[in-house]
């Protein structure tokens, strides 16, 4: 027993030692474990932003396809609408050009002048 206190009392420097070592190494790898999660929550808060970004830019880009839409339906009515007043207008033109050419008609015939055109 007497060996066992003597070879304990003999040891006791190196184990103050190595204990002293462990807490050394304890403080260092919790200081970098504090280092890490603060490196963490960072980039955790940049995400977070970068996914808020995301989200507003899609809601911006949607917002602005349904401006869009909006535009071409205006756009796609008024060229109906268009389509439909230059339509209207050749066939305004034919009749036109239809009664000019009875009324020229009609002047001739009225006039007698058919007789001279034809012989």
């Amino acid at each position: 027993m007497l060996l066992m206190v003597l070879l304990v009392l003999a040891c006791l420097p190196e184990l103050r030692q190595a204990i002293v070592a462990m807490m050394a190494r304890k403080h260092e790898l919790e200081e970098q474990s504090r280092s890490l999660r603060n490196l963490l929550d960072g980039e955790m808060e940049h995400s977070a932003g970068l996914r808020q970004e995301i989200d507003n830019l899609k809601r911006k880009a949607s917002e602005q396809d349904e401006r869009y839409a909006a535009k071409i339906q205006a756009l796609a009515r008024s060229a109906a609408s268009l389509n439909a007043a230059a339509n209207g207008c050749k066939d305004l033109q034919q009749n036109l050009k239809e009664q000019k050419g009875s009324r020229a008609l009609d002047y001739i015939v009225s006039s007698g002048v058919e007789h001279t055109i034809q012989t």
